[in-house]
Order: structure tokens, then C-alpha cells, then sequence
């Protein structure tokens, strides 16, 4: 009985059932070489655990029909950014509880039930993916579920089964949903359809017992299959739909059992389903004269008196400052543009500035974000300050028992200048005893607009160590950027990681002493040495 196997460094593809059934097998060891890992390679290894997995090769490209099937005892699999596509069934029936492939910018399919049956907590998706096969996600104990945008057809039986999931976000251009993709997916109250929905297959809805509210963004009515619905009761339900369509959905058969009302979310400009800073920046363009598109006139009146103005401008700040580290949305990243902050030091009772940087490949007018300051950090009170980059810009924050809801605005929408990865704010924080010795600051919920322009960023940390904690200073490593040219000064011979700012990550050997790296394309990365990580900008 095989219980370890290390496979042989020069294999780049690992044969259908080459180790299928292998019961005993606990550990996996994968070589860079490998790119394939075949049908059903592991199929039913029901002891390989995640800790018996190495890490995954950093060229795997393809994953095969049922090549984890079974693994029972896998919780959790690290994917390269290089992976293209994964298999039928390829994880089906495995300990799998978390899918985290948003970084993974080459994956564009996934294949039929490829993780039906597995104890799925939490899953989510690149913007890559085009294909999702049907029943991908069928039959799984997830609760929150944010679908590829990009994405136009959801299969059959996609999420069919899953009554433990209460909030569901779907793409922009989905046009189909196929026959029994929400089936009995009955802890979903609220389910926002898009404008480009054309059609839903038979039951797709059926046993949505939970539901109290669909929104549709369609004006012309989607086509139905028999029984979308059944099971619900739809005179108890609201359909919010687009008022000039109000009519047509009363007429259309299955549609007109449901209590009919006209939608819009009030702040919702540009109808996208959240508000946030986008819908700022257009309700500032126009006010100031421009023809800003889209634009919902409606929803930007908060005031109700058919006049855009500062008032209902003042309201939809306070919209956005209260609901946005609360709202349940939390749109997929689609930039490489990121809100950060650099790792610092500080003692117990010291009070220290800090620079919250954006580095950006767009200019933006206005910006928002929450800061997550961690236990024994505080905010000093009004210190929350633009520079030289926001010269001319507002700010506006709510600071919530330290979770620090920020807005960065300009009422001329002037973009923010200077140079990319440079601060357009600052902070000062005060460090109480209870200040763990290796804290964390988060800044997530960024969304950026201008220029016609609203991208959502990846969320980014920085670590807070506490002075009297470091226990040697004597050795000081130098990372830096200059000319393009990543410059790394170590005071040792050894492995340091760059990361870039979509997760792909290069190891290169440095000597002690100065050491120059020229291969970089322009953007933020982060270099890890000797068990830290510095934050440089290449330009």
C-alpha cells in the first residue's frame, strides 16, 4: 500500500487513474515540471489530505474530469495563476470547503459538477472564466456565492440543492438561466436578476421558498420555462421591475402572479446594484454641467423634489459612509489598482502617521474605502488629512469602533495627481497595550472613479509590529525601486519573493549585499526577505 509518493522532477504529465483507488495515499509530492494532472489521477484517495499536497506546480495548467473525485479528506487546494481549466467532476465529492481562484486570471472554464457534493464554505471566481458546467456548484453547504461576470449562460442544476446559501450575486451579462440552476435554494430572500437577462429554463427557480423580493434590471421580459417558480408563492413575493415596463411584465404569463412594483435603489445612478463612490462622481458631474452616462435621475433624487443638487448630494454620502463596511456586496476586483498601506512599527503609547497610498493606472476623481484598524490601534480623532496628490479634494469619514469608512472626493472632479503608489492620504493612529506584537491593517470595500471610469480593487494588509516587541534590529535588509530596477540590499545570502499585485509570485536567489533585478513590468509588488515583506512600485 502506497501511503507518500514523490513524482519524478522531469514529469509534465501525470496519467488517467495513475493513482486512483489508492486508499492508504496520504501524500502527493509535485515537481515544477508537472502541467497536467490527468483523468482521474487521484480518484477516491480517500486519506490524501490537503497537508499531503505540496504545493501546487508553478506550471499546472489543466486539471482533469475527476481527478480529486472522492478525496474526502481534501479541504482545500492552492491553484497557480497559470491553470486554464478545471475538469468534469474534477474535485466532485471531495473535502473541498474553500474555492478561492479569484487571482487566478488564466482560468476561463469549469467543468460539469466539478465540485458538486463537496463541504464548500466559501467560493469565488476569476473575471477570467467564460464557462461554468452545469450542477458545478449542486448539492453544497455554501452560504454566500459571487458568480464569474463575465460569464452569459448558468448551466443546469448550477447551484440546485444548496438551501444553506442566502445571498447570491450574479454577473452583468448573463442572458440564460438554465433549467433548475437555483432549485430549492431556499434561504435566498433577495435575488437581483440583470438587464441582460433573455430567458430562464424550466424549475430554475422551483422550491425558492425564502424569497420576498426578485429586481429585474430588464426592460423587455425574459422568455420562461414551464414552472419557474414552482413552489413559490409568488402573491406574497415583490417584483421590482424597470418602470417603463411595468405593463409588460403584467401581462406576461408566470410573471403576473407576483406583486408588481416599480424598482430602483434610492443612490443607485448608474444601476448597478450598489451605491458607492461611481454613483458620487455622477451626481458631482451632474451637478457641475456634464451629460454623465448611465444616469438614473430618479434614484439620484434622494430629496424627491426633481432638482439634482448638494442636498441630495449630502445624502448620498451619508448612503455610502453608513452602509459600505455593512453591505452584504462586494463587487469582484477588476483592476490591479490598490489602496494600501506600508508595513510599520510602533511602541505601546506612541502616536505615528501613516500614509495611505494608491497606485493607480487611471486617474481617478474619487475614491472610497474601509480601513480595518486591528485591537489596541485607534484613530487620533480629525487626523484624517489629503496630500499633496488629493490637493483640492474632500474628505469624508465615519469611524466605526475603528473600522474607518473613507471618501475622497473632488466637487470639480480634478483627478488625483502624482506619481502612482504615493500617498493621497494620511493618518495618525495611537498604539494601546493591547496592540497584539504582529497586527494587521486592512483596507477592503475600494471602489475608484473617473473618467467615465469604476473599478473595484483587491483587498490589501499591512503589518503593524510593535517596537518593544522586535527582538532584532541589529540586521536591517533594504528593498527599493529606482529607474525601473527592483533593488535588494540583504545582509544574508538566501530566497526572496515577488509578488505582484494579481498574486503571481517569482522566487530569486540574492546574495548578501546588493543585488539588482531588472525584469519587472510596471506596478506595485511585494518582495518577501527573510521573513518580511516590503511594499515597492516599479515605474
Amino acid at each position: 500500500k502506497i501511503s507518500s509518493l514523490t513524482l519524478p522532477a522531469a514529469l509534465e504529465q501525470l496519467g488517467d487513474y495513475a493513482f486512483a483507488g489508492c486508499t492508504s495515499l496520504r501524500q502527493a509530492n509535485f515537481y515544477p515540471a508537472i502541467r497536467v494532472i490527468g483523468k482521474g489521477a487521484f480518484k477516491n484517495c480517500t486519506e490524501l489530505t490537503k497537508s499531503g499536497v505540496s504545493s501546487t506546480p508553478a506550471n499546472l495548467v489543466e486539471i482533469c474530469d475527476e481527478a480529486f473525485m472522492g478525496c474526502k479528506k481534501l479541504t482545500s487546494f492552492t491553484f497557480n495563476g497559470k491553470i486554464g481549466s478545471i475538469g468534469n467532476e474534477a474535485f466532485a465529492y471531495s473535502g473541498m470547503q474553500t474555492v478561492t481562484l479569484y487571482e487566478n486570471q488564466a482560468l476561463t472554464s469549469l467543468g460539469d459538477f466539478a465540485y458538486c457534493g463537496a463541504p464548500l464554505q466559501t467560493a469565488n471566481f476569476p473575471s477570467s472564466v467564460v464557462t461554468i458546467g452545469k450542477g458545478m456548484l449542486m448539492y453544497t453547504p455554501l452560504n454566500t456565492v459571487t458568480l464569474p461576470q463575465r460569464v452569459t449562460l448558468l448551466p443546469d442544476y448550477l447551484l440546485a440543492g444548496d438551501d444553506a446559501v442566502t445571498r447570491l450575486t450574479l454577473g452583468n451579462d448573463i442572458q440564460t438561466i438554465g433549467e433548475a440552476a437555483f432549485y430549492e435554494m431556499s434561504g435566498i430572500t433577495q435575488l437581483t436578476l440583470p438587464a441582460s437577462l433573455q430567458h430562464i429554463g424550466a424549475n430554475a427557480m422551483a422550491g425558492m421558498t425564502g424569497l420576498e423580493r426578485i429586481s429585474i434590471k430588464a426592460t423587455a421580459v425574459p422568455t420562461l420555462g414551464e414552472d419557474v417558480w414552482l413552489a413559490v408563492d409568488q402573491p406574497s413575493v415583490t417584483l421590482a421591475v424597470p418602470q417603463q415596463a411595468i405593463s409588460q411584465y403584467q401581462a406576461a404569463e408566470q410573471w403576473k402572479r407576483f406583486i408588481i412594483e416599480a424598482d430602483g435603489i434610492p443612490g443607485d445612478i448608474d444601476h448597478n446594484g450598489i451605491v458607492d463612490v461611481g454613483d458620487l462622481s455622477l451626481i458631482i458631474d451632474y451637478m457641475v454641467g456634464l451629460s454623465p452616462t448611465p444616469f438614473d435621475f430618479a434614484a439620484a433624487d434622494l430629496t424627491g423634489d426633481n432638482i439634482i443638487d448638494v442636498s441630495d448630494m449630502n445624502l448620498l454620502l451619508n448612503i455610502i459612509l453608513s452602509t459600505t463596511n455593512a453591505s452584504p456586496v462586494v463587487p469582484e476586483p477588476n483592476t490591479d489598482d490598490i489602496l494600501f498601506i506600508d508595513d510599520f512599527t510602533i511602541d505601546d503609547g506612541e502616536t505615528r502617521t501613516i500614509e495611505v497610498r494608491l497606485n493607480n493606472s487611471v486617474d481617478y476623481d474619487a475614491l472610497q474605502g474601509v480601513i480595518h484598524l486591528p485591537e489596541g490601534l485607534t484613530a487620533v480623532e480629525g487626523s484624517l488629512k489629503t496630500t499633496q496628490r488629493s490637493e483640492g479634494h474632500t474628505i469624508a469619514a465615519l469611524n466605526d469602533n475603528g473600522d474607518i469608512t473613507i471618501l475622497l472626493y473632488s466637487m470639480l472632479s480634478d483627478a488625483l495627481t502624482g506619481e502612482p503608489g504615493d500617498a493621497v492620504l494620511t493618518l495618525q493612529v495611537k498604539a494601546g497595550q493591547s496592540l497584539d506584537e504582529a497586527a494587521t491593517v486592512t483596507i477592503d470595500h475600494v471602489a475608484m472613479a473617473g473618467n467615465g471610469v469604476l473599478n473595484y480593487a483587491m483587498p490589501t494588509q499591512a503589518l503593524v509590529s510593535r517596537t518593544s516587541a522586535l527582538r532584532d534590529v541589529t540586521t536591517q535588509d533594504k528593498v527599493y525601486a529606482s529607474g525601473g530596477t527592483l533593488y535588494i540590499i540583504a545582509s544574508d545570502g538566501g530566497m526572496a519573493d515577488i509578488v505582484a499585485a494579481n498574486g503571481m509570485t517569482q522566487t530569486i536567489g540574492v546574495n548578501a549585499g546588493m543585488n539588482t533585478y531588472d525584469r519587472l513590468n510596471p506596478g506595485l509588488y511585494i518582495i518577501r526577505l527573510a521573513g518580511k515583506s516590503h511594499k515597492v512600485v516599479i515605474r
